[in-house]
């Protein structure tokens, strides 16, 4: 009697992230400087041109390449051949993520944030960070959990619905200042 496994084909794997949080910029600054360090082949990835150029200057004052941190529209698939991908914010627009992300073999992604970021204001991050030091949480201690990540994706989902026309802008924070009403 023949088996109906696959009867109507494989599921594709989703791309997931798995996003570390920080209280402040500062704290994940100093974990992407570290982690920059540590895996001497990783690729840091910024959406805005103004993380990127943030990013640039302090891997340039660490001794390491700034050539390593670049704009996702100056990213192509094939330098990414054997190197981690790590992003260094989200957009907040989930549907850019997926697109940069699908032809990528890899499939889950870190995305280094801090609470601090306009996106996570959207959604109360200062009640986030309260919370998280009264619990006795240091600034330097990240935060890692999948609920964390579903959470970030459907306020990008939800920020999707409210943005009809995309406004291109240098910052997260411009972005939000012209596209989120």
């Amino acid at each position: 009697m023949p088996m109906f496994f696959n009867l109507f084909g494989k599921k594709e794997k989703k791309t997931t992230f798995t996003d570390i949080n920080y209280m402040s910029a500062k704290a994940k600054s100093e974990a992407v400087l570290r982690l920059a360090r540590e895996e001497p082949d990783a690729i840091f990835l910024a959406w805005f041109a103004d993380t990127a150029a943030s990013y640039k200057q302090a891997f340039s004052r660490e001794g390491i390449p700034e050539s390593r941190v670049l704009e996702t529209r100056q990213f192509h698939s094939a330098k990414a051949a054997g190197k981690k991908i790590v992003l260094l914010e989200h957009h907040p627009l989930r549907s850019k993520e997926d697109s940069l992300l699908k032809d990528l073999e890899e499939k889950s992604f870190p995305v280094y944030n801090s609470l601090d970021e306009p996106i996570f204001a959207l959604f109360g991050s200062d009640r986030i960070i309260d919370l998280m030091k009264k619990m006795g949480m240091k600034e330097d201690e990240a935060v890692s959990h999948s609920l964390i990540s579903k959470s970030v994706k459907n306020a990008q989902e939800k920020i999707e619905k409210k943005v009809t026309l995309e406004i291109p802008a240098n910052s997260q924070k411009e972005w939000i200042g012209k596209n989120v009403r």
